[in-house]
Formats: C-alpha cells, sequence, structure tokens
C-alpha cells in the first residue's frame, strides 16, 4: 500500500493503518510490562532480596568457607544467583508510550534467558540456603567427630575444646561462628586432605568406554575414578568434596 501511494490518498491510508499499529502497540506494552514482571523483583522482593542478604546463616557460611575442606563451590554459586535477581519496580505504562525498553532497567527480553519467575527464583533461594546451611552443618560435625580428628581436639587450648566438643555434643553449630572459630576448626583439620570432585568430572569418568553398560563395567570405572584422585595419598586423611 505505501509503494503504491499518491498524495491524494495519504489521509485515507494514514486512518486505516493508524488504529492497527496503536493495536499493535498496546500489545506490546503489554506483553513487555508482564515479561518484565517476571524478570524483576518488585519492592517486596527486593525487600526479601536484602533481608537474604544479611541472614545470618549466610554470613555464617562465609566465614566456613575458609576452612579448606568446606565445598565452596555451592556457596559460590549460590551467591552467584542471588546476585543475578535484578530490581526495579518503576517500569510503567506512560513509559512503555515513550520507549520500548525498560528506561530504569533497560531489560530485553531477548537478551535475558528467564528460567524461573524473578520471585519464584527468589523463593527458591531461600530453601536453598536453609538446605545449604544444614548441609554445611552436618559436613562439619561429621568431620569433627571423626576418630582421627578428635585426638587433635585435645591438643587445643581449653577454650578451643570446649567451643568444638559444644558442637558436637549439641549436634549445631555454635550461635557466634567467628575467626576464632575457624581457626580452631582448621587446627583441627589440618591433617585432613581434600580431594574435589565436580560433577561434569565424574561423568565423564562413568561414561568413559561408552553406554549403556553392565554393572561391574559401571563400579569398575567409578572404583578406577576415585584411585585416580587418591592414588599415593593416605585413605584415613582423604575427605572428598563434591563441588
Amino acid at each position: 500500500k505505501l509503494s503504491g501511494l499518491d498524495e491524494e490518498s495519504v489521509t485515507d491510508l494514514r486512518r486505516e493503518l493508524v488504529p492497527v499499529l496503536l493495536e499493535l502497540k498496546n500489545s506490546y506494552i503489554e506483553t513487555y510490562l508482564q515479561a518484565h514482571a517476571k524478570a524483576r523483583l518488585n519492592a517486596a522482593g527486593d525487600q526479601k532480596k536484602s533481608e537474604l542478604l544479611k541472614d545470618e546463616r549466610l554470613s555464617k557460611l562465609g566465614r566456613l568457607a575458609g576452612i579448606e575442606l568446606m565445598p565452596r563451590a555451592q556457596l559460590t554459586d549460590f551467591q552467584n544467583r542471588l546476585a543475578e535477581l535484578k530490581t526495579c519496580f518503576s517500569l510503567t505504562r506512560e513509559d512503555l508510550e515513550k520507549t520500548p525498553v525498560c528506561p530504569h532497567c533497560s531489560y530485553r527480553p531477548a537478551q535475558e534467558q528467564i528460567k524461573l519467575p524473578a520471585d519464584a527464583a527468589l523463593r527458591q533461594l531461600e530453601e536453598d540456603l536453609e538446605r545449604l546451611y544444614e548441609d554445611w552443618e552436618k559436613t562439619l560435625i561429621a568431620n569433627l567427630e571423626d576418630p582421627t580428628v578428635k585426638e587433635n581436639i585435645y591438643l587445643l587450648k581449653p577454650d578451643q575444646q570446649k567451643a568444638l566438643e559444644q558442637v558436637i555434643k549439641e549436634q549445631q553449630l555454635p550461635y557466634t561462628v567467628d575467626a576464632s572459630f575457624v581457626k580452631s576448626v582448621q587446627e583441627v583439620l589440618s591433617g585432613m586432605e581434600k580431594v574435589s570432585v565436580t560433577a561434569a568430572d565424574l561423568k565423564k569418568a562413568l561414561a568413559a568406554g561408552g553406554t549403556p553398560c553392565t554393572i561391574s563395567e559401571f563400579q569398575k570405572r567409578f572404583e578406577d575414578y576415585v584411585q585416580s584422585l587418591t592414588r599415593g595419598r593416605d585413605p584415613g586423611k582423604i575427605r572428598i568434596v563434591l563441588e
């Protein structure tokens, strides 16, 4: 229609096209607002994110990450996922009447692949923090209860001994995880040797030789992989950490 346009039909064509374009624009605005709401935290979500960043459990995990045997990669992954959650609750329809992209956060749907709505991702992170804290707590207590490690506890100063013995007795981390506590744990675990295993490396080792495979082949691949990780080391002092 545009290519065959003459001066006399401009007004008629404008009258025909403008409603169509306005309908398309309004449809875009609605779709963009919905996508933006999924991709960004609102004011309430931003408040929850701030509270999660200040959560004492996260602070404790951050200090415990200084202990060599702890699976630091798990904490780093959690922190990265939390940091990736973006906040924007200023966008209005009026903004999109003037510009096709949010002027406050520059959200572009084609460039950000959203697997979960931001509020759902935040709820998942809240659950993950609780699970991560419990896992680290159990890991630390299990290592402190190891007979070899227990012997080292009695080589510490009385106040350090008391702190670690209380953790074993109560089966939970102390209310305050400070530098002194971390140092005590590091000292008693100093004889232990950390061996990190990633899911990708383990999968590669178990798939070596191809699949499907028999149970005996699968077991042998796993045993060979473990032996390759621990060869030349004292098995009693090795602690395998799944990163």
